[in-house]
């Protein structure tokens, strides 16, 4: 059967409008959930099988699952959906009306794959789309398994699974493609691309609280395979903190991997994931220094300055720490990067707020990360990066307004152009004439600069003036003594 084929029966569902019905979208959602809850330990099982998760990091992974098909849920209102639908024939404005692009074809990463695909359908579902999966045929037991899930538990004509990428023709008139391993073109409001190669930073600074900020970092580092984008890919630590950093981060590591393996949970398979190459690669081009190294995970200082040679992700069990002087150093070298995913920030508030506003990023998260983000997708380019809602059901509608009140304004417009009111089109033009509102108050206030250039003026000035001083005290001294 040909793509063309295949495709015919979700093509026409998403003409048809099958999904605009909100009953038959919450009927979706309840047997979808249902299925989920139904397969409990086949789905911990095979993410667990697959990914080499230990049993906590599964159970997230399926309970990020459920709780975004009931957040997508509790947003399907029978009612509300009533009345907007009737605004116009009732006689008020639906400014905000949006309707669903069609058919949202969804491209998942391997990482976290059970979320991956099942998560940005359900946001699709919710939007009033059709959904196209790609899905390899692999041995492995995740994908067989979402394939099992949705196969049970959607309608077959809304949904449909697919080995590779169809053609645009192919997909009708109005879709989405959700492109989560990235993509050559760039990003648009019909392409989500998940920019997955992005680098994360994190900033810690000399006010920061180092074991806090320690404890999110390496858990962070470390959780769900250390292949997630959101992992810290390079920590820039300010120098007179940085050897208490890493014995923290030592002994963070070192806790951590021993309850790993005491709980004999993560598989053999996984546990050597700190990748001999990528250290001695850290060796040879960036001057790193190994400040611990196991089979369990890596913690190495990058001493070098250009970073040209560092890799763009990290996906092993290895921190890399680089010391910083400053805050505009660490400013200086995140600034390298032409996008970063994310940025974590653990420092003071005041501290934090600069380091914020000169870092450019798609997201910047304050002595915290959140963890959720570390499951699933990089959040799409373009858009705000939500860590309950990776994809909003907005991502899969376009505005649709429809106005029945006439503003004020046009109704005026009309007057002068159809009466020819002369005297209210003079009005017009003295209104848009008036002066502006007055200047606010202007109240001068020393900021960062500011007090840079003061300090520097008095610095250069002090011994100048003390110089002055000194001439005109024995200048004046010996006119005195001359006079007399």
């Amino acid at each position: 059967m040909s793509s063309a084929d295949s495709l015919s029966k979700v093509r026409a569902a998403a003409i048809d409008g099958r999904l605009d019905n909100v009953y038959f979208r919450q009927d979706q959602f309840r047997r979808l959930h249902s299925v989920l809850v139904e397969r409990e330990e086949e789905a911990l099982e095979a993410i667990a099988h697959d990914s080499g998760h230990i049993d906590a990091e599964a159970k997230i992974q399926y309970y990020l699952v459920l709780s975004s098909i009931k957040r997508y849920l509790s947003q399907l209102d029978p009612e509300k959906s009533l009345q907007e639908e009737y605004r116009i024939a009732n006689g008020a404005d639906a400014l905000d009306r949006v309707e669903s692009v069609g058919i949202v074809y969804v491209e998942p990463t391997t990482h976290t794959l059970f979320y991956s695909a099942l998560v940005p359908i359900a946001g699709a579902l919710a939007a009033g789309s059709c959904v196209v999966l790609q899905l390899q045929d692999t041995l492995l037991e995740a994908p067989n398994l979402v394939r099992k899930i949705l196969s049970a538990a959607l309608d077959p004509d809304v949904f449909m699974i697919v080995q590779e990428m169809p053609d645009d023709q192919y997909l009708g008139p109005s879709f989405i493609r959700i492109l989560q391993n990235g993509a050559d073109e760039p990003a648009t409001n019909t392409r989500l691309v998940s920019p997955g190669n992005a680098r994360v930073i994190a900033v810690v600074d000399r006010t920061a609280d180092i074991d806090a900020a320690v404890t999110a970092l390496v858990t962070a580092r470390l959780s769900f395979g250390a292949s997630s984008s959101y992992a810290p890919d390079l920590v820039l630590v300010n120098e007179f903190v940085k050897a208490k950093f890493l014995n923290a981060v030592a002994q963070q590591m070192l806790r951590c991997l021993t309850e790993e393996n005491d709980s004999g949970e993560r598989k053999k398979a996984q546990e050597n994931l700190q990748g001999d190459s990528l250290v001695q690669e850290l060796q040879a081009k960036c001057d790193a220094r190994v400040i611990t190294s196991s089979s369990d995970g890596t913690v190495a200082e990058i001493r070098g300055r250009n970073f040209e040679g560092f890799p763009r992700k990290i996906q092993q069990r290895c921190l890399c720490v680089h010391a910083v002087t400053s805050l505009d150093d660490a400013i200086d070298l995140a600034s390298r990067e032409d996008t970063v995913l994310a940025t974590y920030l653990f420092s003071n508030l005041a501290s934090a707020k600069y380091l914020g506003q000169f870092i450019t990023s798609n997201a910047t998260f304050v002595n915290h990360i959140q963890l959720g983000l570390l499951v699933g997708p990089a959040g799409p380019s373009g858009h705000v990066v939500d860590p309950l809602e990776r994809y909003p059901t907005a991502l899969f509608t376009r505005p649709k307004p429809q106005r029945v009140i006439q503003t004020i304004q046009s109704k005026e417009l009309s007057d002068v152009l159809t009466k020819g009111d002369q005297e209210r089109l003079g009005k017009l033009l003295e209104e848009g004439q008036a002066p502006l509102p007055g200047d606010r108050p202007y109240t001068k206030g020393v900021g960062f600069f500011e007090q840079g250039i003061s300090t520097g003026l008095s610095l250069t000035a002090a011994p100048v003036l003390v110089s002055l001083g000194v001439l005109f005290f024995y200048g004046t001294k010996s006119a005195l003594t001359r006079w007399r």
